[in-house]
């Protein structure tokens, strides 16, 4: 979008810039020719991709899902005014890289302030872009310690219903934490 709706007042501020575009597919298969355009899309906006036949790209495989790409903004629009016509050349095999997408987890509930009464059954919910399974945990020392409500639950899910097993005191929380990657992990504020 920045690309294609970039003010023109008589000004290309972005052609002939070097470029990255993340989260990226190139709508094609096979392998890539030379002197051939293809288009890429965001998932809203197309673009042109044109690979130049002098480059290490020819004859590589054309990489499926998303990717990021690195090019030189041109264009090839012949007639006044030079406004549109927009392409990313690619320079080589090292432009195109598969994207790395962050991995979030956010608790949506408990966010904190909760008034939770042992054996009551309560909802743990979360968003985020993790794919894999996560484990859940709670602290009735405000973190100190934690203890596993459960150890595998697939992180589409969303929710997970639990039984309160202690008597709830200002310093309970709930901690989610995906289970292929400790990095990635959310927890509630002080829940009652």
């Amino acid at each position: 979008n920045d690309i294609l709706n970039q003010k023109w007042n008589g000004v290309e501020k972005l052609e002939g810039k070097l470029l990255k575009l993340n989260n990226v597919i190139i709508i094609a298969s096979g392998d890539f020719a030379g002197n051939t355009n293809y288009n890429i899309t965001d998932g809203s906006d197309t673009l042109v991709l044109s690979i130049d036949k002098d480059i290490d790209l020819v004859g590589t495989p054309i990489p499926t899902g998303v990717i990021a790409i690195v090019g030189c903004l041109g264009q090839f629009t012949s007639s006044a005014p030079y406004s549109d016509g927009y392409q990313l050349l690619p320079r080589s095999t090292n432009d195109i890289k598969a994207a790395v997408i962050k991995k979030t987890i956010t608790l949506l509930s408990p966010n904190g302030g909760e008034v939770w009464f042992v054996d009551s059954k309560q909802n743990i919910t979360w968003s985020g872009t993790v794919s894999a399974d996560v484990k859940i945990l709670y602290s009735i020392n405000n973190g100190n310690s934690w203890t596993q409500i459960t150890g595998s639950t697939p992180a589409t899910a969303g929710k997970f219903e639990w039984t309160i097993p202690d008597a709830a005191s200002e310093l309970c929380k709930i901690k989610i934490i995906s289970v292929a990657d400790a990095t990635v992990f959310d927890e509630s504020d002080k829940i009652f």
